[in-house]
């Protein structure tokens, strides 16, 4: 029996839809499915990541689209307006305080910044009256932005590493927001290449180093032979002309950039590790050289969220300034963090052994187990059996425990 002709024609289109690609989301489409973006718990947030995962064919082109924008001449405008506050021209500071009242919105954390670290009292004083017309005038849409583009940062790690993609983040290294401007560079050092890397370098020492420590991160983890010769001159030595000029690291950020050296599988990261293995400083070269042992499966841990909420997963692996753990939120197998999304991290089912050594407490939060062989007015050097003998700053330290009970301070 042959069907009539209207239901061939149903089932031809039927067919034919079946082999279309996704339609590609418009902008309304994006904020619409973008919502859980706007809570303020960190689990919806990341939840909302998995979710737009799923739909990443359909999203891709308004993610990109909306991330691209005119951030860095905003900003350019924006501090040019603020040095006008204290300019020696009346009618200048008054024109700029207006000016800043009706386009600041999106500037408010720039403007605290300045008001905070003033260079004249005026421009204190008046930055103070921005902020406050800013409060009354609503910046409800203004936080709105800023939020939906706080979560697609984040979601852009997830992506591919789409040339689109990666023009969209270089445009967002300007963006007034920190976090925005922060997402980008750690998004970038995940998909980066020769020219992410010469974008984010100058990121460094940008506004005195406001994005210093996910910059230097985001280098070592970045696949690129120009960012490599930026990790090899910041970790080994050698030029340090342009925009790392005048850069110099200490133990704690070295150690952030050995470590995702570490996490990569390429031969270039393999070797500049191997040649760190001779690094003068033992605890960069005890970093570079230490065996890791060998585990069966990712080990269970406890993430705090600010929230304060507590999560449960798997710890897979460390970057620099991130971690990614697996089965710890819906809709998203495995999730990056920072370090700053979560108060602590817990091991439940690591079994504490009590050291019977001296327990040197140091201010970044870290502890060193050792003997005490020397104190003098300026360091303590210690014995210990992971880095050998070694020698720390007086300034480092917090205190220091003779005590084997007493754990900490």
């Amino acid at each position: 029996m042959t069907p009539p002709p209207l239901t061939r024609s149903l089932t031809f289109a039927a067919l034919a839809a079946l082999g279309l690609p996704a339609q590609d989301w418009t902008d309304e489409q994006l904020v619409a499915e973008a919502k859980g973006f706007q809570s303020p718990s960190l689990v919806a947030q990341i939840e909302q990541v998995g979710r737009l995962v799923a739909a990443k064919d359909q999203a891709f082109v308004a993610v990109a689209a909306r991330l691209h924008g005119d951030y860095r001449e905003y900003r350019l405008k924006i501090d040019r307006l603020l040095d006008e506050l204290c300019d020696p021209s009346w009618k200048v500071r008054e024109n700029a305080e207006r000016t800043l009242i009706e386009i600041g919105g999106r500037a408010r954390t720039v403007i605290e910044k300045r008001r905070d670290d003033y260079e004249v009292l005026e421009q204190n004083i008046r930055c103070s009256r921005i902020l406050a017309a800013l409060v009354a005038k609503g910046t409800e849409q203004e936080d709105r932005e800023r939020r939906l583009l706080q979560g697609l940062v984040r979601l852009a790690s997830y992506f591919d590493a789409d040339p689109r993609l990666l023009r969209s983040l270089r445009s967002a290294l300007g963006h007034t927001d920190a976090s925005i401007a922060g997402g980008a560079i750690r998004a970038l050092g995940k998909h980066g290449g020769d020219d992410e890397a010469r974008a984010v370098a100058p990121m460094v020492t940008f506004k005195s180093g406001l994005h210093r420590p996910i910059a230097l991160s985001a280098l070592a983890r970045m696949k690129s032979d120009v960012a490599l010769g930026y990790c090899r001159a910041l970790l080994l030595g050698g030029d340090r002309t342009g925009p790392l000029e005048g850069v110099e690291l200490d133990r704690t950020e070295m150690m952030k950039m050995v470590r995702a050296l570490r996490a990569r599988d390429d031969d270039g990261a393999a070797k500049l590790v191997a040649d760190l293995r001779a690094h003068p400083d033992p605890v960069i070269a005890k970093g570079a050289s230490v065996e890791l042992p060998e585990v069966d499966a990712p080990v269970t841990v406890t993430l705090t969220l600010p929230d304060p909420t507590q999560v449960q997963g798997k710890l897979v692996t460390m970057n620099g300034d991130s971690f990614v753990v697996e089965d710890a939120f819906v809709g998203l197998p495995q999730a990056e963090l920072s370090f700053n999304d979560c108060s602590t991290l817990d091991f439940p089912e690591h079994k504490v052994v009590k050291s019977e050594r001296t327990m040197v407490f140091l201010n970044q939060g870290s502890r060193v187990a050792g003997e005490v062989l020397a104190v003098d007015p300026e360091s303590v050097r210690i014995d210990s059996r992971l880095f050998g003998e070694l020698t720390l700053r007086r300034s480092e330290i917090q205190g220091m425990s003779f005590d084997p009970k007493l754990d900490r301070l």
